[in-house]
Parts: C-alpha cells; structure tokens; sequence
C-alpha cells in the first residue's frame, strides 16, 4: 500500500462516512449512490505532491477531479507538463483553470491565445468550441454540469505589469456564461462552478464551521494598492438569477482597466446551484457568501508543499501547518454530494489541524 494512503487512514474514514447512505426506511442502504468529487488547488510544479494527490484519487475513483489553477510554480516559464503528461488516461475526468501565475512570464503577459493552447486545449472531455480559456463539462450520470471560469480574461502583451494578475470578468464570457446556465436549467443539470479566485468569498473568522481559517493570508508580494477591491459581483449575480428564475438587469465597471459589462437577461426557469469552487487564497474558506446567503462557496488551500529552506507555498499564508514529511504535506479534499437530500460532505486528506489544535477532517451542509 502507498506510504500516502497509510498516513491518510483518519480521512479514509470519514471519507467513508461520508459516502455511506444510510436510511431508517425499509430498504437497503450503501455507499455508491452519491457523486464523489476530488478537488485540489495550487500545485504550483509540486510534482511530488501531484503524484501523491493522483495515488488519492486513484484509490477512492471520484466521478471527476478538479484543479483551481495555479499548475507552475510562478509563472509559465516553470514547466506544467507533468500535469498533463498522462491525464487522458486516467479513470475519471481531470479539470483545471487559469490561476493567475499562469497569466504571466518573467518578461510579459501571456495572451488569452497562448494561455488556451498550454492549459485548456490539452483537457479532454470538455465542450469548448469557441476556443476560449472558459468551458463547460457534463456529467451524464448524475446530471451535472461542471462550469470552469477564467477570471483573468482582460490580458493582452501591452497590459500594464500590475495588472498581469488582476481579475478580470468581461463581456463574452458574461454572455456565454449566462447562455450556458439557461442550458443547464433547460436540460435539468445541476451546475457546480470553478475558477481561480472567484468574485466574493468568505472572510474568516465570520462563520463556526471548522473549513474557515482564522486569519485572512495577505500577500508577501507588492504593495497593497495592488490587491482586489470592490470587484463586481458579475457571476454570483448570474448564479442568483440563475437560481431563482429572476431578470437581471445591471451594467459594472472594471475601473482599474475601463471595461463595462452589461447584462439584460430573463432567466425563465429557476437552475439548481451546488456550489462554487476555487483556490487561490492558499487558505480555507468554507460557507455562504456574506453577499448572497444561499450561495455555497468552497476555497480550499494550497496543495503544493516544499521542502524547508525553499519557498513552501503550503505554509506560509495558511492556518494550518505543512511539514514535509508528515501526513501535514498532503492537502487534497473530496466532496460527496446527495442531490436528493441536498447536501455535500467535505473531508480532507492530509493537512487536517491547525495551530489551535482545531481540526478540519469533516464537514456536512445542505445547499
């Protein structure tokens, strides 16, 4: 048995807690019935904690895996290949997104062409045809339709150098996102969303649920006037609409870069929303956007861990310790969802405890 599977015997447990469907009704209960989804973020050419991750997915076979961006270490001059290498052979679908140290070389801005050929076009099983770094998967099975955002979509080589990471959500992608919702509601699919960073998320310490770091990881790197303020809430206003079967009528503004999105659109029959996923934060921010209380927001930390000495991207900026060479290293979370019940479990494997000796294993919610 793998080294990674023995330490992880604790969340192995709870993973099948999770899965169990057990009822007081007069019928058999069992363990196969719900969706099972694996999820890492920011592996950042760990390719030791890569391997390590496909060995968990590989045993406890998810219907599919995604990867919130943030494949190189800092910037497209690292290699990603490793990520890719083998990826249409294995047992379950893997998909991934633009992170914003994809968007960037040690000398320009990446170009939304560039960007599509390295790390969307390589996916298989994905519905992309106007070859765009955004696309959309089903799965037919359990009637689920994963969306995959790109939030960075402004790049162009001429763009400003403080601006090669800034968020960005602009007018093409506005109208292909709402067109694929109104298919997902038409068709009945039940719509999971992923990106890189997301428009809102949770502040810690705002909620008691033990997926919410204490404090919020401020950047190492730049000046504060560099960080995101007051983004436009672009796609959970979608995702409200969406949800409810409402009109959205509303223009925002990117004032960092002088671009308006406008939406005019009716949403005529109300879509089923789990939740949205994303990485980025390189800490964990589990619960309902503050904005929109019915909306489920997943981020979960950094997956990639160095060695000391190096830059460990796992440790610095979470609550949670990331030794190499403990069971601490590993970061991976698998979510079970039972649609009929509405509700989703997160378990994680490997770093589970922080420094308050809080632990971060297991979590249900209804969505």
């Amino acid at each position: 048995m793998s080294e990674v599977i023995k330490r992880n015997y604790l969340s192995e447990q709870y993973l099948c807690a999770a899965k169990k469907n057990f009822t007081l009704q007069n019928n058999l209960s069992n363990s196969n019935s719900k969706v099972l989804i694996g999820h890492f973020s920011d592996i950042h050419t760990d390719r030791e904690r890569f391997r390590n991750a496909m060995k968990l997915f590989e045993r406890y076979s998810p219907d599919f895996v995604i990867h919130t961006g943030d494949t190189v270490r800092w910037n497209t001059d690292d290699d990603s290949s490793f990520f890719y290498a083998d990826i249409d052979k294995r047992p379950f679908p893997i998909y991934n997104c633009i992170g914003n140290h994809e968007t960037f070389n040690n000398t320009r801005t990446n170009s939304n062409e560039e960007l599509y050929e390295r790390f969307i076009k390589p996916l298989p099983n994905i519905i992309n045809e106007d070859e765009k770094c955004y696309y959309y998967a089903d799965d037919d099975k359990h009637k689920i339709r994963v969306i995959a955002l790109h939030n960075y979509e402004y790049y162009t080589p001429e763009a400003p150098q403080y601006l090669r990471n800034w968020y960005a959500f602009l007018q093409p992608q506005c109208d292909w996102l709402i067109k694929t919702l109104k298919d997902a509601a038409e068709k009945d699919l039940s719509v999971i969303i992923f990106d890189h960073e997301g428009d809102e998320r949770i502040p810690p310490n705002h909620n008691d649920l033990c997926f919410t770091q204490r404090y919020a990881p401020s950047s190492p790197w730049g000046p504060p006037k560099f960080r995101r303020q007051n983004r436009p809430h672009i796609v959970n206003d979608i995702v409200d609409a969406f949800k409810h079967g409402k009109a959205l009528k509303k223009e925002y503004e990117w004032k960092d870069f002088g671009q308006t999105v406008k939406v005019d659109t009716v949403f005529e029959k109300k879509g089923d929303f789990i939740c949205h996923l994303s990485g980025h934060f390189h800490g964990d921010f589990v619960g309902f956007l503050p904005s929109y209380p019915d909306q489920l927001s997943i981020t979960m930390t950094c997956s990639a861990c160095y060695p000391e000495g190096g830059h460990n991207f796992g440790e610095e900026l979470s609550d949670l310790p990331r030794i190499p060479g403990t069971v601490s290293e590993d970061a991976v979370n698998f979510y079970t969802i039972d649609k009929e019940k509405r509700t989703i479990s997160i378990v994680r494997f490997g770093a589970i405890v922080n420094d308050e000796m809080k632990m971060r294993v297991g979590l249900k919610l209804n969505y």
